[in-house]
């Protein structure tokens, strides 16, 4: 005979905290520094490492680290109260109905977040690491039986779509109108077996993303409907509160002993009903949204951190863990009300804040280039690069050349110049030669500066090629010209694009900006003009150095109205003194 111990209020309060628990894990261990987690392993030294950091700043982002993934055994006692508590009391199960209706509540969303996940990563990576059958696997749930257990196609956490469907299989095959005693000797074995893989390592984790791993919250649903022990331990305030105490004390200690960790999905699911008991009922009934939707931010969420992470760095933990937390709420609960229409209007929101913080200087300087290709440096996210690199490029190089050399030797910094091939004079020409072989960079700029927007494919092919056949004739070492292209006038189109990518070489657009490191494809560059402000220059460039971005600097030493000696030295010297790495490299 089944018995509600849990009312419908409290079982969506579980799910709060519970969800809140795993997505903002899901974010805070891939963070630099924070502790990590024994889950599906352990490791003493992570205990050491998380207990080691309890009185320090960052103590929420390790709590949430190492502790977060507990929501996950609090969802599985939950899967398993509902299930008794629905099914117990039917004589009869149709098996096959059974097992369709909950496969298909688990496939659909598991399918539309691995296809958008994987969207995401293409695009963002340019391909994706797995293979058709991986994915029919991920996605028919059967992923997880796969020894050694391997997850490099879908978002880590589908993990529990798998688990779940195992467990309503033994609930159907098992704990259906049958005794107790097989479900409790089957979580005793399992719990012997964890309890050998201590010195097998793969073993261990596969059996850990596998029913073995989590039978006993699992069991500990079942019983909370058919004996009246939870009702007893939770019957009022004061043994809540105990309870809270007890749990909290034995979840520490039991953190340092391997054999006792096996425990810790028990203790949690006591610690997590004692809080909610504890707080009072109006908290979670303001956030009971988060719960209602629980399966929808389980979906979005890691296709948000996907994204966002790579920006932590740069907005700061808690910052990035904020807007993490909220993006994912609001989209979650926005496809769950299928209200489709307020997505662009957050995408706006959180767009155009970080597009903005990508100009340089001032907010007069915005050009459809800048915007598109802040936007792409958005999706690239943060530094690949292990230090701050800057490049100087004289753009149109002619007579300017030698004031530029000379700004060069003073400052102790090698410039690139970018040559329009068949537009030097002899002396220009010569000397540029003669400063490649000394360390200078050539980067080209089109045969004669015309305009490569309306020109078709073969057009611009020709002009490169004719580009490195003049240049070879003028002396210049074209095996070592840099692999960058500056198309003429800042023309930037589909079939530049293609052209430049097929050459095997990076396009300095006509974006003012400062990119995230040295492998965009489309590069902006800082200009330095004589009405470069110095001092909105130096905090733009310690910005930049604390992010590890690659800064060109630009300069127009051809045309006498747009550049400045002064400027210019006072500029590179700042970024010199603050650290970045000027080798320009071929």
């Amino acid at each position: 005979m089944s018995t509600k111990f849990l009312s419908k209020d409290e079982c969506t309060a579980l799910r709060s905290l519970a969800i809140l628990s795993i997505v903002l894990h899901n974010f805070s261990h891939w963070l630099p520094g924070a502790a990590k987690e024994n889950e599906f392993a352990y490791s003493i030294y992570n205990s050491n490492y998380f207990y080691h950091s309890i009185f320090s700043s960052d103590f929420i982002l390790h709590l949430f680290s190492f502790w977060g993934h507990l929501g996950v055994p609090v969802f599985i006692f939950l899967s398993a109260y509902g299930l008794s508590l629905k099914y117990d009391d039917k004589q009869l199960i149709e098996k096959k109905n059974f097992l369709f209706t909950h496969y298909k509540k688990l496939f659909y969303p598991l399918l539309y977040g691995t296809i958008v996940y994987l969207i995401v990563i293409y695009m963002k990576e340019g391909y994706i690491d797995s293979s058709i059958p991986r994915f029919i696997t991920q996605c028919t749930m059967l992923l997880n039986l796969i020894y050694p257990y391997e997850q490099n196609l879908a978002p880590g956490p589908y993990w529990y779509f798998s688990i779940t469907m195992q467990l309503y299989i033994i609930y159907l095959f098992i704990v259906h109108r049958r005794s107790m005693k097989w479900l409790l000797i089957l979580t005793v074995i399992s719990i012997i077996l964890i309890g050998g893989l201590y010195h097998h390592h793969k073993l261990l984790i596969w059996a850990k993303y596998n029913v073995s791993g989590w039978l006993l919250p699992f069991t500990l649903g079942i019983i909370a409907v058919r004996r009246h022990f939870f009702k007893v331990i939770f019957s009022n305030k004061i043994r809540n509160v105990g309870v809270f105490f007890i749990t909290s004390i034995l979840l520490f200690a039991f953190g340092f002993n391997y054999y006792l960790w096996i425990f810790i999905p028990v203790i949690t699911v006591f610690l997590a009903i004692s809080i909610i008991r504890m707080i009072p009922a109006i908290f979670w009934n303001n956030i009971h949204i988060i719960g209602e939707n629980s399966l929808y931010l389980f979906v979005v969420h890691p296709i948000i951190r996907s994204i966002l992470i790579p920006f932590a760095p740069n907005l700061g933990n808690y910052w990035a863990l904020l807007i993490y937390l909220i993006t994912t709420i609001t989209i979650a609960v926005v496809i769950a009300k299928r209200k489709w229409i307020f997505l662009l209007p957050l995408l706006l929101v959180l767009s155009i804040p970080t597009v903005w913080g990508r100009i340089p200087l001032k907010g007069n300087g915005w050009s459809k280039q800048t915007i598109y290709v802040s936007l792409l440096d958005i999706w690239h996210g943060a530094s690949t690069d292990d230090e701050a690199h800057a490049l100087w490029i004289d753009d149109d190089s002619s007579e300017g050349v030698f004031t530029v050399k000379r700004i060069a030797n003073e400052v102790g910094i090698q410039p690139a110049f970018a040559v329009i091939a068949d537009r030097m004079n002899p002396e220009v020409a010569d000397s540029l030669a003669a400063w490649q072989r000394q360390g200078s960079g050539i980067v080209l700029h089109g045969l004669r500066h015309e305009r490569w927007k309306d020109w078709d494919k073969s057009q611009i092919e020709n002009d490169i090629r004719q580009s490195y056949q003049r240049l070879y004739e003028q002396g210049f070492d074209t095996t070592s010209i840099l692999k960058l292209i500056i198309p003429p006038h800042g023309c930037n189109t589909k079939v530049i694009r293609q052209v430049i990518k097929q050459q095997g070489c990076q396009m300095i657009s006509g974006a003012s900006l400062v990119n995230p490191d040295r492998h965009v494809f489309q590069l902006g560059r800082i200009a330095i003009t004589p009405q470069t402000n110095i001092e909105e220059m130096r905090q733009l460039l310690e910005n930049a150095y604390q992010r590890k971005a690659f800064v060109i600097f630009s300069t127009h030493s051809s045309i006498p109205t747009w550049f400045s000696e002064k400027k210019s030295k006072e500029v590179l010297k700042i970024a010199k003194e603050i650290g970045f790495d000027f080798t320009v490299s071929e």
